[in-house]
């Protein structure tokens, strides 16, 4: 089996949003990396894999977790520089660690690699609100409109509801009035 037949079937485990599902992903991208040491998804992976556990709560160790992530993320970029997905990992790592104006630039980086994934189109908006820049919701919202109505987006979702907050433009109250029906917890 080759890395890419491994990436494959890692997708519908890593976007389950369980720690269980999670370190399965994992386990996938590192045998991955074992069949291909430089192949930049399995890689990638595995840094989105390690930011997971800190937004999973599945770490005592935050910044241990995130210099994990940040290396993985680091050994793609230094081989491949155009991986929008290594850039937005390194970012997120950033982000845990909180290194602010380090997470806004290498975001930056991804959405200008790769303008139309909206889920880094998503983190720019939410990542400038962290770091107190512009711009934040007007990047939420052109990602919220044009991602599907599906459990992730809900994430999404949280983040652009907390920056309305954060500005003064809605309540608390009318946010929760908004959440969708039948929507799934992520952890």
């Amino acid at each position: 089996m080759s890395s890419w037949d491994l990436c494959l079937q890692v997708k519908a485990q890593l976007y389950c949003h369980t720690r269980v599902d999670n370190l399965k992903a994992r386990e996938l991208f590192l045998r991955g990396i074992n069949i291909q040491t430089d192949y930049s998804v399995s890689c990638s992976g595995l840094a989105q894999s390690f930011n997971q556990d800190i937004l999973f709560g599945g770490t005592k160790d935050r910044t241990a977790r995130a210099t994990k992530a940040m290396e993985a993320a680091q050994s793609v970029i230094t081989h491949d520089r155009t991986s929008s997905w290594a850039h937005h990992q390194l970012s997120t790592a950033y982000q845990w660690l909180d290194r602010l104006d380090h997470a806004l630039n290498e975001i930056k980086v991804a959405v200008e690699l790769n303008p139309n994934d909206l889920y880094t189109l998503h983190a720019l908006g939410y990542k400038s609100d962290l770091a107190g820049g512009s711009n934040s919701i007007r990047y939420m919202e052109q990602a919220q409109n044009s991602i599907q109505k599906t459990p992730k987006s809900l994430t999404h979702l949280v983040c652009l509801a907390s920056t309305y907050i954060a500005v003064g433009g809605f309540q608390p109250q009318v946010i929760m009035r908004a959440k969708p029906s039948g929507a799934n917890s992520i952890t």
